[in-house]
């Protein structure tokens, strides 16, 4: 009820609130399911997609104190986390590096070195697509490859706009507005996919999927 009041226009707040007075403690599979039943009732992944960010929100602090334990050095979800950490490293080096920019035309080559590397995370992402994704549907599962498909849809052309904006940065103001922009906008999308990977889609699959 929390999240269709959510879809209705129930502000963030007030949902988070509502959500920890009267439902506290939570799964990463029981919000997986939740997103599921609404897509079962008719409700559109379009639609859950825009609001996937926000269902994080009101869902974190739940999320958080129920982390799921490290797996496996052989486990695949083991190798999605470990590819994750270095793609922490790398929008943490690239907010650095803005916050701190020196020269303009080094600062415009570096970026773009950096971007072209973090765009790395585009094969981790096609790897969850075409392989995980694959064996949650045989489950019934459909909602992560409606839902976060989308969203992984959203960072790709988050990462088109942010190399083909920055070839028209030329002063410091336009550099100022693009990290506004642009590239913030880049980073956290990628930081919120780790968030929802690590505390919604791998603790589910690791429930759902056999060995």
């Amino acid at each position: 009820d929390i999240i269709r009041q959510l879809h209705r226009g129930l502000s963030a707040n007030e949902a988070k609130e509502r959500f920890e007075k009267e439902v506290g403690n939570v799964t990463s599979s029981e919000i997986a399911e939740i997103e599921q039943s609404l897509i079962n009732d008719g409700l559109s992944p379009d639609e859950i997609k825009k609001f996937c960010n926000v269902h994080a929100l009101i869902f974190q602090s739940a999320l958080e104190k129920s982390a799921s334990p490290e797996t496996f050095p052989s486990h695949p979800v083991y190798l999605f986390r470990l590819e994750n950490r270095e793609v922490e490293k790398l929008t943490k080096e690239i907010r650095e590096v803005a916050k701190n920019n020196a020269k303009l035309k080094a600062f415009k080559k570096g970026l773009r070195d950096m971007l072209l590397k973090l765009k790395g995370v585009e094969t981790h992402y096609e790897r969850k697509e075409h392989l995980l994704f694959p064996y949650l549907e045989r489950q019934g599962f459909m909602g992560p490859s409606k839902v976060m498909w989308g969203k992984d849809n959203e960072v790709r052309d988050l990462f088109k706009a942010a190399l083909a904006d920055l070839k028209g940065v030329n002063t410091d103001e336009e550099l100022q507005a693009y990290v506004k922009k642009a590239l913030d906008a880049l980073l956290e999308e990628i930081e919120g996919m780790i968030f929802k990977e690590e505390n919604i889609l791998f603790p589910t699959a690791i429930e759902k999927l056999s060995a």
